[in-house]
């Protein structure tokens, strides 16, 4: 329901001042008492007073010549003209029915130099079946199901897709560096529909052309050991991560599958301090947003960021595929996982300030093709295909 004609909004007024005043609406299931996020999504005092005026009094049109414009959608890229645009190397097949392990695709680079990430958006060919993607920088040449998430720092990653998220712009004097002959992997969450369907999806980047101050990474507390017993509504599941460098905390991305109830993040300080940083009481897998800090947080070396997530496999989640199984961790929807993502950044040990070549901008070089892996294309500003050949993806058991 997009809200933009009159009539169409007017028949759902009253479900919308409740969702509203209840603030089910706009999303947003963080606490508001914990923390200060940039990216928080919902209304003022003032603006749901409004609005419930508008519903007692009738919902009135207004005067049609104080209406504004109906906005015109457009095919823009949200992080402006990329330098690169990476495409799969042909649509991915996704049946109507599941349950559905991870896809993996890999698109070698080819670049001879290191490339410095400002901005990347994922453009999905067909957003009804794709739930959320990462691409990262692929360290198999073959990856198998769980694979590249076994890192517990993703140091390669370049961009990622989720339902509620917004393109990764990296903060000011930081960037993620793709390392010169690198090669990108796709894996990539699709959700049938009931009908069968295809992708076949684009990164967009935008390119730095100095080296950066900070490299950005992809810190994450995670365990695998998930045992979720059946009818239980409250299972504690608890992972850490530790800061063996200081760095600069920007961002908190939790993820959970259909039986995620609560998480949080608290920050343990070497000097015994403790500061909880995040608390979404509502979880939900339809909308796994990354909370943006409102001022980024200088953590100092040894800092323990505790994550405790709590699951409901219990009835009274309606959500919940099978109460009575236990719950073991999985890359399926109807399995769990448990990971408390972060976008940190850390000093980069690699020369600040040397300038980079662009090959959108000065022409490039591609590399030696490799063998054994999916092709791809690499599309550059003015057109030209860098790359353009394909086999098969591989597809995680």
């Amino acid at each position: 329901m997009s809200l933009v004609e009159y009539e169409e909004t007017r028949n759902f007024a009253a479900m919308i001042a409740e969702v509203v005043s209840e603030r089910r609406m706009p999303p947003w299931h963080a606490d508001r008492g914990v923390g200060r996020f940039r990216n928080e999504r919902g209304l003022s005092r003032a603006e749901i007073d409004t609005l419930q005026a508008w519903v007692d009094a009738n919902t009135p049109r207004g005067d049609p010549a104080l209406m504004p414009p109906a906005p015109e959608p457009k095919d823009t890229w949200q992080i402006g003209e990329p330098d690169l645009i990476i495409e799969m190397p042909e649509a991915v097949q996704v049946p109507a029915v599941g349950p559905l392990s991870y896809t993996y695709v890999q698109t070698p680079t080819h670049f001879e130099e290191d490339l410095w990430v400002q901005a990347a958006e994922v453009r999905p060919g067909n957003p009804k079946v794709m739930h959320h993607m990462i691409a990262c920088i692929s360290e198999e040449s073959n990856p198998g199901a769980g694979s590249p998430a076994k890192m517990p720092v993703v140091s390669g990653l370049v961009a990622r897709y989720l339902p509620g998220g917004s393109p990764m712009i990296m903060p000011e004097g930081s960037a993620i560096r793709i390392p010169r002959g690198a090669v990108l992997l796709w894996q990539i969450h699709y959700t049938p529909t009931g009908k069968a369907e295809s992708d076949r999806s684009r990164i967009g980047i935008v390119l730095a052309d100095a080296v950066p101050g900070g490299q950005l990474h992809f810190g994450v507390a995670r365990t695998e050991h998930l045992l979720i017993p059946p009818h239980e509504a409250m299972h504690r599941v608890e992972a850490q991560f530790t800061f063996a460098v200081p760095g600069v905390l920007y961002s908190f991305t939790p993820h959970m599958h259909l039986r995620g109830r609560s998480v949080q993040y608290e920050a343990r300080f070497p000097d015994g301090r403790r500061e909880l940083l995040l608390y979404v009481p509502q979880y939900d897998y339809n909308w796994q947003t990354t909370y943006e800090l409102a001022e980024p947080m200088r953590i100092p070396k040894g800092t323990v960021i505790q994550c405790v997530a709590h699951f409901d496999n219990s009835e009274q989640n309606p959500a919940n595929p099978d109460p009575g199984k236990y719950v073991r961790w999985g890359e399926r929807t109807e399995d769990e996982m448990m990971d408390g993502g972060m976008d940190i950044v850390f000093p980069n040990p690699i020369q600040e300030g040397r300038k980079v070549p662009n090959p959108a901008r000065a022409g490039a070089r591609p590399g030696p093709r490799g063998t054994g892996l999916s092709g791809g294309q690499i599309v550059l500003r003015d057109g030209t295909i860098l790359d353009a050949y394909s086999t098969e993806g591989a597809r995680g058991e």
